[in-house]
């Protein structure tokens, strides 16, 4: 139900939403792009492989180092949080908060996402 909640969220124009519910598949297709996303958001508690773990191969590769990466989780404990930044997430969403303040807090983080980007330029 979530996953279709957070779809609903993000069908905004300009925005293609891909959905997996395990990391591996995940990563076989980020692979498989010719060009990384905008924005990935990661279940901090992801079937199978691991969402830090999947986390740490992104960053391994240069090309998704423009990519932000947000995880979601109910329970973050602070040593979660600092690893989670320590290896390269952007933001963490509470799952808990889920059908009010993580769209808003997701559209935020696209909303600043794309214009530094802008800003940036080619």
């Amino acid at each position: 139900m979530e996953l279709l909640l957070l779809e609903e969220l993000l069908a905004q124009p300009a925005v293609d939403l891909v959905t997996f519910t395990d990391a591996a598949a995940a990563w076989t297709w980020l692979q498989q792009q010719p060009a990384p996303p905008h924005l990935t958001l990661l279940d901090l508690h992801l079937t199978g492989l691991d969402a830090l773990t999947l986390l740490r191969w992104i960053r391994a590769q240069p090309i998704y180092n423009d990519m932000a990466v947000v995880l979601r989780s109910g329970l973050v404990s602070a040593e979660e949080l600092r690893i989670i930044y320590e290896v390269g997430g952007n933001a963490i969403v509470d799952k808990q908060l889920f059908l009010t303040e993580s769209g808003a807090q997701l559209q935020a983080i696209m909303t600043t996402y794309r214009r530094l980007r802008d800003a940036a330029g080619p």
